[in-house]
């Protein structure tokens, strides 16, 4: 392989690179985890509204998908990893 081919192949690996640590690293926002914190205490002192535990569960959708997408993109890293 050429020099030209190489750089042009760690070029392409970085920006993969760099777009999978991005994806890997998106959390909820400050504000959400804020609430999930208030209400996930709430819950457990059976204080919790029916809106707020509508919300609560909002917010635990979004954390397990967040934590779906994190674990998609581990894999699809590791798997390019392995066939390089």
């Amino acid at each position: 392989m050429s020099k030209a081919a190489l750089r042009l192949k760690l070029a392409h690996v970085l920006r993969e690179s760099n777009g999978l640590k991005t994806a890997i690293s998106k959390t909820l926002s400050p504000d959400q985890r804020v609430a999930y914190c208030r209400l996930f205490a709430k819950r457990k002192s059976g204080s919790l509204t029916p809106a707020e535990h509508r919300k609560l569960l909002k917010l635990s959708d979004a954390i397990e998908m967040l934590h779906a997408s994190h674990l998609q993109n581990l894999v699809t890293s590791l798997s390019r990893k392995t066939k390089d």
